[in-house]
């Protein structure tokens, strides 16, 4: 899968179908998905 990230959404769809090194790497790094108002988005606890 490649994908352009130039904006935080990017890396929700990384997430919900990535399946390789980039989602991979992403969760190790402390992302996940989360809802907020009533839409779907990464965040990171740092």
């Amino acid at each position: 899968l490649a994908v352009d990230v130039d904006e935080a959404r990017d890396l929700v769809e990384l997430l919900l179908h990535g399946d390789g090194r980039s989602r991979t790497w992403l969760l190790e790094a402390g992302f996940e998905v989360a809802a907020a108002d009533g839409r779907v988005v990464a965040t990171r606890d740092e």
